[in-house]
């Protein structure tokens, strides 16, 4: 997925305020901060991580990801072998998306549009996740980005 074009957000920290503005919608925030020293822990695959925990030493509690997909299809199918029992399906209402709840250790992971976004947060029910996660993924979605942190 790429950007739309009068919207673009070619840096981490653009994007990142951007996933943190959707967050502050649906999550309660107060009281965290952005944790995390690596914009990308899983390079050379590309991919975007941000972090929020209670100071910038602390554990996250609030964790995102966000991966391009290339085959969304295929991606849902290998969601769905590996749940097993673990893990729910949650019915989303537009066409192309798929939500996948896990309870323990408590996780979201959302497709759509061309991405996948894993979403977590300690102390909260993981179905609370799936709406910023699925508005993450339709309105940030993924494409490339400068790392600015550097």
């Amino acid at each position: 997925m790429s950007d739309p074009a009068d919207h673009p957000l070619p840096t981490y920290t653009a994007r990142v305020a951007a996933i943190s503005t959707i967050l502050a919608k649906h999550l309660p925030l107060d009281g965290l901060v952005r944790n995390n020293q690596v914009a990308n822990p899983l390079a050379p695959y590309p991919s975007l991580t941000a972090a929020w925990g209670p100071g910038t030493s602390a554990p996250a509690t609030l964790t995102i990801s966000v991966h391009p997909v290339d085959d969304v299809a295929e991606e849902v199918a290998l969601l769905r072998s590996t749940a097993g029992d673990i893990a729910y399906e949650v019915p989303c209402r537009d066409p192309g998306t798929y939500a996948l709840v896990q309870k323990d250790p408590a996780a979201v992971w959302v497709v759509a549009t061309g991405c996948e976004v894993r979403m977590s947060h300690n102390g909260m029910d993981p179905a609370t996740l799936v709406e910023p996660a699925l508005e993450v993924a339709t309105s940030v979605g993924w494409s490339d980005f400068v790392d600015d942190t550097r």
